[in-house]
Order: structure tokens, then C-alpha cells, then sequence
């Protein structure tokens, strides 16, 4: 076994086995929302929605894309700081504010045949999961060891997961019904640094004893997964529509040592629905969506901060669309609760909203959306997309 997986292992079974006791971590592990039209409705149509990241929410939306579509989101990736209670690195309160932006979710979507129904295919980036926390003590007591203390204490842990998503989604003759399934390639990295200095208090004047110091510690795992969908639009009541899909866990190899960290991302069971009604009296070219989604992630393995449970999300929204000379301008507002998904995050609940554009051909669009995480910092994505429909 080489030092760096030996080092890496010893963390995440000894240094980090404290963390669980107080921990108030934002939990975003595998909740993060990479970016859509649905982000300023609390992500409550990932499920049903027709886009290019489809090919990892549901890829049974992809049967309803019916011309090319390339879709881009570049957003704020949320940080954390949290005070330490213990050598062990147990939190004990958590502050956020608002990290770098990146690009999170980029993809493209095109039918294979434009002449007949055979289907689309789509390929997308997408970050799906990001937590990056800072822990730090002026002092605190140095495990169960009397007189000795742990002064100037600092940590910093980061995991993020990409994915890359391959999707196939047709829909049957009657256009009520669509299947679909993707290939998932994940791609897991974990960083992590812890340092101190370990001081004897008997005497009255404290005398320095070690210093601890792991350097920067990381490695990047990887594995497949499956995802599956179906979407259904009963005949009866054709302004409904219902989703659901399911992600298989994703069992993570090599990593230099991060498998002993985090084993296994979690799965997600994943159904929704998105009801489309007229908008308001008078105003005929107007309409008014609302959404509902619940999330059950399940499976996942890791120890330490990244000690996982099964976690539920329930997602809600409603979107307003204002039609003008030849523009729709969208008006969106949602709510989002995630419970924790270890003993060492809180639960995360965000009010979000959100506004749009796109021209009456459907060809292009701009999408803004916030979320305002209680006692959080706020977040904001924004979204561009362009189908290539002629006019």
C-alpha cells in the first residue's frame, strides 16, 4: 500500500470520526442543482422537463426534443466555514458565503432522424454534487487527553462529482408516452488537509509538544451507473405531464485512496409532475405551469464527514410565462427542502425564484434563477440555451 492511500485512509477512519457528533455542514453532496429552467421553481422539474440535461435527470424527457438543442449553465459553487469543537475536527456551527463560479452543466440533444420517430440522443456535462467547508479553532482539547490541547486548528475538506451522461429517449407512435435510459460516467474528487499544534497546559506556561500536518491529501475515483425514465402524458388530461427515473449507486474505483473516503455515490429515485394551465383572464397567449417533484437518494457508502444515510427532497414551483411581441418572459418562484443526508450535514431549505426570456419560436432563451438557502448565502445560475429550428 503506497503512503499516500495509507495517509488518506487513516483520515477518513480516525482523524474525521468526530464529525459526525456536531456537524452543521450545508448538505449539497448529491443534491447540488447544476442549472436549468428549473432551478428558479426549486428544481421541481428536472423530472419532466425536455432539455439537454435530461440525459442525466430523466432521460425518457429526450423523446419530446424534436430539433437539435445545446443548453449552457454557469453558476456559483457555495463554500462554507465552520468552527471546530474538537481535535477530531467536529463542527460545531457553519457560516456560507458565496465560492467561484464555473460552468456546471453544458450538453447537447439531437433526434436521430428528423423525418420520422426514432428518437434522440443526448450528451451532457453535469456537476451533480459539491461541498467545500473550512474548520478552524483557536483552540480546542486534543482528544480525551488531559492537560493537552490542540491550538491554532485548521481544516479544509472539498468533494465534488462530475458527470458525463450519455441518453436515449423515443417516445411511442401516440406521443403519450417515452421511455428512456443514459449512461452515467462519474468522476469523484476528494481534497483534504488538517494541521495543528499540540501543547502540554499543566505547567503555566504551555509547552509546545508536535505539530501535526497531513499536507494536501486528494485523489479523483471514478465509476458507471445507469439511469432509466419514463415519462407519460395521460390522454385525457394532456396538460399533465408525469415523470420518473431512477439512478443506479455508483460504486467508485482507484482514487488513490479516496474510496476509503467515499465508496459509493448514492442512487436517486426521482418522480414528478408538471401541470401547464392558461394564464391570466384576458390575457389569452399566457400560461401558467406549476411543479412538483420528490427525490429518494439511497445506497451511498463513506465514513467520516462523508458518513451517508438515505435523504428525501421535496421540490415545489410555479412559472408565469408573460407573452409580449414576439417574446415570453417567464416569472418563476419556488421552494426546495433537502434533509440531511448524514449526521454530519443540516438540513438545507431554500426559497427560490427566478425570471427568463426566449423568443415565440422557441429557438433561443436566457434563463436567471436564485435560491436564498435559509441562513445561507444566496446562490445564482444563469442558463442559456438555443435550439436550431428554423424559423
Amino acid at each position: 500500500m503506497n503512503q499516500r492511500i495509507a495517509k488518506f485512509g487513516f483520515i477518513a477512519a480516525t482523524t474525521l470520526s468526530g464529525v459526525a457528533a456536531q456537524a452543521q455542514v450545508a448538505d449539497l453532496l448529491n443534491t447540488f442543482d447544476a442549472g436549468s429552467r428549473s432551478t428558479g421553481l426549486g428544481s421541481s422539474l428536472t423530472a419532466t422537463d425536455a432539455e439537454t440535461l435530461s440525459a442525466y435527470n430523466n432521460p425518457a424527457a429526450l423523446g419530446y426534443i424534436s430539433h437539435r438543442e445545446a443548453a449552457l449553465t454557469y453558476r456559483n459553487l457555495p463554500r462554507s466555514s465552520s468552527s471546530v469543537s474538537t481535535s477530531d475536527g467536529a463542527r460545531s456551527s457553519t457560516s456560507t458565503r458565496t465560492g467561484p463560479s464555473d460552468i456546471t452543466n453544458i450538453g447537447y440533444a439531437f433526434p436521430v432522424s428528423s423525418k420520422s420517430n426514432r428518437g434522440t440522443i443526448a450528451v451532457s456535462y453535469s456537476l451533480g454534487g459539491y461541498l467545500d467547508d473550512t474548520g478552524s479553532a483557536t483552540q480546542v482539547p486534543f482528544g480525551s487527553v488531559t492537560n493537552q490541547v490542540a491550538a491554532n486548528y485548521l481544516d479544509h475538506i472539498e468533494a465534488k462529482t462530475d458527470y458525463l451522461a450519455v441518453g436515449y429517449g423515443k417516445t411511442n407512435s401516440s406521443q403519450n408516452l417515452s421511455f428512456g435510459v443514459s449512461l452515467l460516467y462519474a468522476r469523484q474528487y476528494v481534497e483534504y488537509r488538517q494541521q495543528y499544534s499540540v501543547y502540554d497546559t499543566s505547567a503555566s506556561t504551555p509547552v509546545l509538544l508536535s505539530t501535526q500536518d497531513t499536507g494536501t491529501i486528494s485523489g479523483t475515483a471514478n465509476g458507471i451507473g445507469v439511469v432509466a425514465g419514463l415519462e407519460y402524458v395521460p390522454t385525457k388530461l394532456p396538460a399533465l405531464t408525469l415523470g420518473a427515473s431512477l439512478k443506479s449507486p455508483i460504486k467508485l474505483s482507484g482514487g488513490d485512496g479516496v474510496t476509503s473516503y467515499y465508496g459509493t455515490i448514492p442512487g436517486r429515485l426521482l418522480v414528478g409532475a408538471g401541470l401547464r394551465r392558461p394564464g391570466l383572464k384576458g390575457r389569452t397567449d399566457d400560461y401558467t405551469v406549476f411543479g412538483v417533484q420528490l427525490e429518494q437518494f439511497f445506497g451511498g457508502s463513506g465514513s467520516g464527514l462523508l458518513s451517508l444515510k438515505n435523504q428525501a427532497a421535496g421540490d415545489f414551483g410555479i412559472e408565469y410565462g408573460f407573452s409580449a411581441e414576439g417574446f415570453v418572459v417567464p416569472i418563476r418562484l419556488g421552494y426546495r427542502t433537502i434533509s440531511s443526508e448524514g449526521t454530519a450535514f443540516a438540513d438545507r431549505n431554500e426559497l427560490t425564484y427566478g425570471l427568463g426570456i426566449r423568443d415565440k419560436d422557441n429557438r433561443y432563451g436566457i434563463d436567471l434563477s436564485w435560491a436564498t438557502p435559509r441562513g445561507a448565502a444566496r446562490d445564482f445560475s444563469i442558463t442559456a440555451s438555443y435550439r436550431f429550428v428554423n424559423p
